[in-house]
């Protein structure tokens, strides 16, 4: 974005519509492309949003929208994104795009099933941060630990 900052991600949220998956049983196969466009921009973070749609018929297949958070190079907090960019760039966000926003889930006061593991080196960075999509790992993992011991109906 600018020398001065970094980002990192802070949310993405995937959707997929059923008749993906059915495609291959259409009489007429879509026509794919994808479009990425600029949404939300906030004070400190802003969003992308990429779509999997059908050309000839403008349907929806999937949706992706990630958010990410600018960073101070120097002190590792968040800044505000610059107003330069901000005016540079508002124009080309999507019409109507809204904030991910991720909703903190309360945690259980005696929860069903702990499930304990060591976090593999190969999913740490260098500020001992983990990609997302480990996350996705680790709590398939719980579950299936969670259904192997009988704790999830």
């Amino acid at each position: 974005m600018t020398s001065e900052c970094m980002t990192f991600m802070a949310s993405t949220k995937t959707e997929v519509i059923e008749d993906f998956y059915t495609t291959p049983e259409m009489e007429t196969f879509p026509n794919y492309a994808i479009r990425c466009r600029l949404g939300h921009i906030g004070a400190a973070s802003l969003n992308s949003i990429g779509e999997l749609f059908d050309k000839n018929t403008g349907r929806v297949y999937a949706k992706n929208v990630n958010t990410v958070v600018t960073v101070d190079r120097t002190t590792r907090k968040p800044m505000l994104l610059p107003d330069w960019w901000k005016q540079k760039y508002e124009g080309l966000s999507a019409p109507g795009a809204a904030r991910l926003v991720v909703y903190v889930l309360d945690i259980p006061e005696k929860p069903n099933h702990i499930y304990h593991m060591k976090i593999p080196w190969n999913d740490i960075d260098g500020y001992r941060h983990t990609n997302y999509v480990a996350y996705i790992r680790f709590c398939f993992d719980a579950a299936m630990d969670a259904i192997h011991n009988h704790k999830l109906s």
